[in-house]
């Protein structure tokens, strides 16, 4: 049987898979969507937008609202909100953002909605960030035992921050495929094998793998 590579992209899942399962306990886009009544008829809800424009605001290098779709092409966001592959595309580079009720524009915040709605997304960052530290420091105390390997040189005694256990997630990664087998095209979904630190982290923490929301998958290009 003839393969054929046709297309192969690396996306990064990063801090994505410590921060996205804390999101889904919370609820945040479900609670938003449920309190707006705008952007609920659009391939990406008011709620996904924010829970991503939050996901940016968590990740290593956090991008501005002006490039956040360009960021997004780059990270598991579609993958991970089961989103079609132009999907952020047919918003219009997220032209919501811009527009009731979130209301950021991506330079100059000239009009009240607009800071208010931006310390909205940096606060329900921080709170994620935080309640993840909280939780990981409650873990270690109540077990007596750290996180083995998140430090370098044996410094795991050290208090656990958010910060080491994102820095611990950003090699995380997918490939994305597009291969031709037999004359059919098919797009191929391989998630990244967790490293021994990042298992360790998930499993004391109680969050669902990435496998488990992104599962290697096969499916048909359509043509």
């Amino acid at each position: 049987m003839q393969i054929e590579v046709v297309e192969s992209v690396t996306k990064t899942i990063g801090s994505l898979a410590l921060a996205y399962p804390y999101l889904r306990r919370l609820g945040v886009a479900e609670i938003i969507d449920a309190l707006t009544t705008k952007g609920k008829e659009r391939h990406v809800s008011t709620g996904q937008v924010i829970e991503i424009l939050v996901l940016n605001r968590l990740s290593l290098r956090p991008t501005p609202i002006s490039k956040i779709d360009a960021w997004a092409q780059t990270q598991a966001v579609e993958e991970v909100y089961s989103l079609a592959a132009n999907a952020l595309k047919v918003e219009r580079r997220f032209r919501m953002v811009k527009q009731p009720p979130i209301q950021v524009r991506p330079v100059w915040l000239h009009q009240p909605q607009c800071i208010e709605s931006l310390v909205f997304v940096v606060m329900v960052a921080l709170f994620v960030f935080t309640l993840i530290e909280r939780e990981a420091r409650r873990v270690v105390k109540e077990s007596g035992q750290v996180f083995t390997g998140l430090r370098p040189e044996g410094r795991d005694k050290l208090p656990v921050t958010a910060g080491r256990l994102f820095e611990a997630f950003a090699p995380l990664s997918l490939v994305k495929q597009r291969m031709r087998v037999a004359g059919e095209v098919i797009d191929m979904l391989t998630p990244a094998t967790l490293s021994p630190i990042q298992a360790q982290v998930l499993d004391r923490l109680g969050l669902m793998k990435p496998v488990s929301y992104l599962q290697p998958t096969i499916t048909p290009h359509p043509t």
